[in-house]
């Protein structure tokens, strides 16, 4: 199996980058707003100006929007002058691009207008920005607003305030997204019951990815050479652990090239006995017969789960949980509603099976415009022992050298968060 691959390309001609996927997580008290155009955001902990977590803004033209509104209604006072501040870290091609705003709500908390706020867009690091707002007559209440509005690129926002003008008192509950990001509205929140043994509890899936990018195929009935890491939080802890190792209990497991499904059991033990965050192998075992097809070569991504079975800490099965209805029915995750949501999750989990008793890698396609600070793309691809040939799905890391330095590049995703080997 091949965990990392190390290539050097030598070439004399610049290189486009492109915006990287998705982060993990998505905050339940901000909301997207607008996003037309292709707009996304989430809380992610990749990028923060303090603590842990930081909120996310992408946008991949200059029409697009991912503008995310704090369900917070904070109270003032017409006339009153206030002080809305914060950290933003952009790359984004306007200066208007990335905005922190403030909606103005009547006295019963029926929108009216927005202020100015502040424009924080262009390319730079971690900067404090600041803006002194007059409240409007006929304004009672405020929310905040902040993210990318008509202009590419990505930001971050972080420690958010909004003050008095002698910023003697604070009117935002929490500065940055620390509390936010305890627990989202991410199709991986999961509740646990057992109400015989009285067990509530609930769980958040934070990060799910492969541990392997080229995986060794072990037969049409079987994906024991798969395994994944797997970063949890328990919200609410219950004396038992869960896994997917019986029946119904089970992970949906396809084959990107024709979307022929398999359904995989696995080996994991997803401890809920105390709060926090941990971290496990999930170790992936035989397919399920009864529904759907055999495991076949090529790229392939878990993208769905149906039901966990509950186990009580001795190890006695107590009961089944089912997942939530987007990874029950994963074409509500990989084309539904959810799927810019599940897209960290989707990217993370990709794979490609081959046939690896022998096997060679090799740059199979260069595509370039040849001409100086333009743009190039290539395909890795595997020969495996029986001959076949396929697009290395997913590459762990990659290090690029174009004139003696070393560039960013990044992987081409054609909708649904489906690979195109590019």
């Amino acid at each position: 199996m091949l965990n990392k691959i190390l290539y050097a390309l030598l070439l004399v001609v610049g290189v486009g980058v492109t915006n990287a996927p998705a982060d993990k997580l998505t905050s339940n008290n901000w909301k997207i707003k607008w996003n037309p155009h292709g707009g996304r955001g989430s809380i992610v902990d990749t990028e923060k100006h303090s603590e842990n977590y930081a909120l996310k803004s992408v946008t991949p033209n200059d029409t697009s929007k991912a503008m995310f509104l704090r369900a917070q209604k904070i109270k003032v006072t017409p006339g009153e002058k206030y002080i809305l501040s914060g950290y933003i870290k952009s790359d984004t091609k306007k200066t208007g691009a990335a905005r922190i705003m403030l909606q103005y709500l009547d006295k019963n908390g029926k929108y009216t207008t927005a202020s100015h706020g502040i424009y924080g867009g262009g390319n730079h690091d971690w900067k404090y920005f600041e803006r002194v707002t007059k409240i409007p007559d006929g304004t009672y209440f405020v929310r905040l607003i902040a993210g990318n509005y008509m202009g590419s690129g990505t930001s971050y926002y972080d420690d958010l305030k909004l003050t008095t003008a002698d910023k003697s008192k604070k009117l935002l509950a929490q500065d940055g997204f620390e509390d936010t990001a305890k627990i989202s509205n991410s199709a991986w929140v999961i509740p646990i019951k057992v109400p015989k043994k009285n067990i509530n509890a609930l769980v958040e899936i934070n990060a799910l990815g492969s541990d392997y990018d080229l995986i060794h195929f072990t037969g049409p009935n079987s994906l024991n050479k798969l395994s994944y890491s797997c970063t949890y939080t328990v919200i609410k802890p219950g004396d038992c652990y869960i896994s997917s190792d019986v029946g119904t209990c089970y992970w949906d497991a396809f084959n990107l090239n024709n979307l022929n499904q398999s359904l995989v059991w696995s080996n994991e033990k997803i401890d809920l006995s105390s709060k926090g965050r941990k971290t496990i192998v999930i170790p992936f075992q035989a397919r399920y017969k009864r529904y759907f097809v055999p495991l076949s070569k090529g790229p392939g991504a878990v993208r769905g789960h149906h039901y966990f079975r509950i186990y009580a800490l001795s190890g006695k099965p107590i009961g089944s949980s089912a997942s939530v209805n987007a990874l029950i029915h994963p074409e509500a995750a990989v084309f539904g509603k959810r799927q810019v949501e599940l897209s960290s999750i989707n990217r993370a989990g990709l794979y490609t099976l081959a046939n690896l008793s022998n096997y060679k890698l090799s740059i199979g396609h260069l595509q370039a415009n040849w001409r100086a600070n333009g743009n190039f793309a290539f395909k890795i691809q595997v020969k495996d022992a029986d001959g076949d040939i396929f697009d290395l799905n997913r590459v762990g890391r990659l290090d690029v050298i174009a004139d003696g330095k070393k560039v960013a590049v990044a992987q081409h995703f054609a909708p649904y968060d489906i690979p195109t080997g590019w």
